[in-house]
Order: C-alpha cells, then structure tokens, then sequence
C-alpha cells in the first residue's frame, strides 16, 4: 500500500532556523522538497569533499582486508586520518607512475645504445667533430657506409634486422642526409636512468604496503563519511529554506500518519504550518511504501535496480516478491545451484545480523535459493545430473520439455491476469472494470493461441474465438476513445502486444534449458578427460569447478536480466505501472551502524 502524503508549508524566525532545522531532523519524518536550494560556500566545499572521499574509497576497496578497529586508529587516528593518509598516497602514485612511464621510455630508447654520457657527445661536437647517432635497416646501413667512405662507421647493437650505429665525421654532415635515431629529451645516462626506475618501484612497493594498510582501515573511513553526508544533510535542509526577511519558508512532504506529531512540535516551537493534501499531477510527490513483513523482503531488490513506483501508480510489491521468486526458480533450475545460494546467503545472514541492509539482502537471496531447489528438485536437476528422481511430469523425455513450456506460459498468463484484476478493483468505475474483464478474456484467447502454436500443436478451439470477440468488444466500448486517432490506430497494436507480451515467458524456459546442457556438457568433457588417468581426473575436476562456476555466473546475469524484466516490464504495462517514483526520504538522524569487528 503506498501511504497518503501531506504537504507542509513551515514558517519560522530566521533567527531560530539552525534549531529548527535540528528539531527537524530529530523527528524524522519530514521529506524535504529542496528543488531550489540557496548557495553556500559550505555545502558546496562539503559536496566536492565527500566526492573526493567516495572516490578514494573505492580505490581503497581494491585494498580491504579484515577490520581492526583499534588498530586503525591508534595507526591513523580517526577516518579522516585515514583518508588524508590515502589520498596523499594515491597523489604520489599519480605522480611517480607518471614519472615511471617516461623512463621505461626513455630506457627502451637507449637500450640500443648502451651506457653513455651524452654530455661527451656534446663537447665532441663543441671540438668540431661531427658525432651522429643513426638507426637502419642491415641493407640501408651497407648502402650508407658504402657511400660515405669518409666517415667512420661503429655498430653499437643489432636488433631484428635494425642496426644501431655511430657515424663520426671530421666535417659537418647533413642530418638530413642521414637516418638519424630519435633519442629522450634527458642527458642521464641508461645506467641513471635504471637506477631511478628502481627507486620509483621501491616507493611504489612502500606505498601498495601503506594503502593495504588504508584499505584495513576502510570501514573506518567509511564511518566519518556517514558522519560527513549527516552535516551535509544538515546543510541541505538549512539551504532549502527560502528566506523572506526575518521569516524561513521550508516545503516538504509528511505521512498523513505522522502529521499529528508535526503539529504538536510545531506548537511547542511556535512554528506556522500550512498543511495540504499531496498532489501528484502538480508536484513531484515521494512514494512510502507500507507493506507486510514478508513483501519487505523483496525491498533490496528495488533498492539495487533504483526505481519506485509513482505516487498515483499501484503498490506491486507482493505480487514481484512471489512472481520474481518462482522465475529465480526456473532461470537458476538447479537445487545444486541452489545449495549453493543458500549456503552462502545463510552464512551471510548469520554473520550480518548486526546490519540491518545486508541482513535484508541475505534473507532476500535465502527465499529465492529455496525456490531454486524446489524447481531444481521437481525436475530432478542436481550440477546438471539426474542425481535424484524428480516429478515424471518435469522430468520425463517425452513430455518434460512441452510441460514445462507450459508452466512458464500459465505463469505469464497468471501474472498479466493479476494485473488487469488489480486495476479493476482499484478502480471500480463501469468503464474501467469492463476494459480490464476485456484484457482478460484477451489474455485468455493468447493462452490457448500459445498452447496450440508452440506447446501442443492441433486445431484451435471455437472458445479461444469466442474469448477474442467479446474481450476485444468490451476492450473497445470502455477504454477506447474514438475521437482520439492515437488511441484508434494504436489499438490493434495493443491486442498483438499482449501476445507478444505473454510469449516473452518462454524465456523462462529456453534460459532454464541452456543452463542445464550447459552444465550437462562440462560434465560429460570432465567425464572424459578423467578416463585418462590422474592428471586427467585433476584437469576434470579443474573444468567441473570452472565449467559450473561460469555457468552460475550466467544463470545469476540472466536473473538479472530476464527475471526483472518480466516483473519491470511485462507486468508492469499491464498493471498500468511506468515506475516514475521515487522513495520517501525523511530528514533524520542516521542509525549508528556497528564497525567494531576484531581479527
């Protein structure tokens, strides 16, 4: 259910605007519309500040190790310690690597010539002499010596076909006569050069020991940046106040439930607060969801793919949270894999009770393992084998593959149907109800169209006719509107969409598959290759580890994509959801979360 909202319009002294912002955030319950927010020197330094931490923090995730917290403050100090140490280390980094490339650079540039001063060259050339470093090809070379009988040739090096020789002359020649070779802009000889190269990689190696140290220290860093984005928080809510002399204006957004509390504190400050009813189709109106304890769980899932759904859209979270769960089952199809899952998220959840984010996410990943090894289990997949019989119906030769489609397909039918229901009941208008019975009578022709064309293959029956003349009658007496052409010309177009819609759930299926033959054929390579004796069963082992870990890989990555597209998409256009929201975000003080753990 997506909570009502207020909205406020609160009035204050100037004079009392830091405290009243600090009783603000104290109640927690405010979302602050801060569209138009005042310039001020200390937010903007704040926001270059936390950017630059966030961007040295995830430099140092490259480095993390196991988290002391004593130890890294008695080394560092605090968080901010931490990343003053960081950044400094990672500027010098920038600073020798760059350094570091000109001299392999330069030092492929002199290998050909070996160890010289090229100072000598200069007083050479100072005494008259004229000194030439040239670069040829073996038959190039020959030409020129042959050709310059006065002048002394000396071959420094050769090097794949190409010679590396010194031409001296008594007289001044022409460079441009000659194929000279293109030496560093430096006067440090190769041997100066090596032995600087040498230093940087030893500063280099001292600092890689310093910056795994900060990455040790990270959670530490990580927690004065919780406390720096709080002060910034502060900023922001302080800036958002619009001012009209000695009067702060502050605009937000409250949970009807919640109001009470806000007028009892805004009497007690003796604050003015206009409240209003929450208008979508005017302003930009945050979305709280209030759901049960079990459709919580599906709440990090929404968080990693950042959407929401509109404050005038529908609440579907129970419906993904069961949908998304049986589609884990089918795409991962595997009670191996699933094991797996669930062992590592058990660990993980045992291990994060203390983080209440982490801990949502490991539950999250419990449910959808177990819906894995259901699937898995019914239809007898363990690692790609038959290593326990599953239901004849999903395992059968002859029936498994046609059964299978046809869960997927009822499925899809199942969830679109939900949608058009939902609607319907939210909005019980004549009109409505019977364009929403129409999309279901449709619904129910594409199943059977479905089933005859791609599951079972015979005559089509006269009820799928009847299901499509009266579905797409009642869809064009109460949805379409026939002074409008777009939705004239773009109604047949929606009755194909609507097959096409539900034969995108044969992905479920054919995704499914290929992850089973894929497992299958590392199997039967791991099979043969461990026939060959005992190195052949260490390499067969070697490609079961490898073969299954890329296809769990996939299996998660096709989750990913056709698990939440089915629910984000499919459903959603037929639920009437665009997920043009965006989550409610009081102004308050942040929970302290826990970082002290030992070696």
């Amino acid at each position: 259910m997506i909570v009502s909202m207020k909205k406020i319009t609160l009035l204050a002294l100037k004079k009392y605007e830091l405290e009243t912002v600090g009783k603000l955030k104290k109640l927690g319950v405010v979302h602050i519309a801060s569209t138009n927010l005042k310039e001020s020197k200390d937010r903007s330094a704040g926001i270059a500040d936390l950017n630059a931490m966030e961007k040295v923090a995830n430099a140092l995730a490259l480095y993390k190790g196991s988290f002391n917290e004593d130890k890294a403050i008695s080394e560092f100090g605090s968080g901010q310690g931490v990343y003053d140490r960081a950044s400094a280390v990672f500027e010098d980094n920038e600073r020798l690597n760059v350094r570091r490339e000109e001299l392999v650079r330069d030092i492929q540039a002199l290998t050909l010539w070996g160890n010289f001063n090229r100072e000598d060259l200069t007083e050479l050339q100072k005494k008259g002499l004229g000194v030439y470093l040239c670069t040829a090809q073996e038959k190039r070379f020959r030409e020129l010596k042959d050709a310059m009988t006065d002048c002394v040739f000396e071959v420094i090096s050769t090097a794949g076909g190409q010679v590396a020789f010194v031409v001296i002359s008594a007289q001044q020649i022409d460079s441009r006569n000659l194929p000279s070779a293109e030496l560093p802009n430096t006067n440090a000889s190769l041997s100066e050069l090596k032995f600087e190269l040498k230093k940087i990689d030893r500063a280099l190696k001292i600092n890689r020991q310093v910056l795994i140290r900060c990455g040790k220290a990270l959670p530490l860093m990580r927690s004065f940046m919780e406390h720096e984005q709080e002060k910034l928080e502060f900023m922001q809510a302080r800036d958002a106040m619009a001012d009209f002399g000695e009067i702060v204006v502050l605009q937000g957004f409250v949970p009807s439930p919640d109001v009470e509390e806000l007028q009892k504190l805004a009497s007690e400050s003796g604050w003015g607060v206009l409240i209003e009813d929450a208008d979508a189709d005017k302003e930009a109106v945050p979305t709280l969801l209030k759901v049960p304890k079990w459709v919580k769980t599906i709440k990090p899932l929404f968080d990693f793919l950042a959407i929401s759904p509109g404050y005038n859209e529908l609440d579907v979270s129970g419906a993904v949270m069961i949908f998304f769960t049986l589609f884990f089952g089918i795409l991962i199809g595997d009670a191996g894999y699933g094991m797996i899952f669930f062992i590592i998220s058990l660990l993980g959840f045992l291990k994060n009770r203390n983080n209440p984010s982490l801990k949502a996410v490991f539950k999250l990943v419990l449910i959808l393992s177990c819906a894995a090894v259901a699937w898995g289990a019914a239809t007898g997949n363990y690692f790609g084998t038959a290593m326990l019989p599953g239901i004849p119906h999903l395992t059968e030769a002859a029936i498994k593959d046609k059964n299978t489609q046809l869960v997927c397909f009822f499925l899809g039918f199942v969830q679109i149907c939900v949608g058009h229901f939902w609607r319907a009941v939210i909005n019980m208008k004549w009109r409505n109800v019977g364009a929403q019975l129409g999309w279901v009578l449709v619904m129910m022709g594409n199943f059977i169209l479905v089933d005859k064309m791609l599951v079972e293959p015979g005559e089509y029956p006269s009820i799928m006719i009847y299901f499509y003349a009266v579905g797409i009658l009642l869809i064009a007496i109460c949805e379409v509107d026939w002074k409008d052409a777009g939705s004239i010309f773009g109604f047949p177009s929606n009755i194909i969409n609507s097959f096409v819609d539900l034969l995108s759930y044969i992905r479920l299926f054919a995704v499914g598959m290929a992850s089973y033959y894929l497992a299958f054929s590392f199997n039967m390579m791991a099979e043969n290759v461990m026939k060959t004796g005992l190195i052949g069963i260490i390499a067969g082992l070697v490609i079961l580890l490898l073969g299954h870990s890329l296809n769990i890989a996939l299996a998660i990555l096709s989750v990913l994509v056709h698990g939440v597209r089915l629910n984000t998409l499919e459903f959603s256009n037929h639920v009437g959801l665009q997920w043009a929201g965006f989550a409610y975000k009081p102004f308050a003080e942040r929970e302290k979360t826990e970082i002290n753990i030992k070696d």
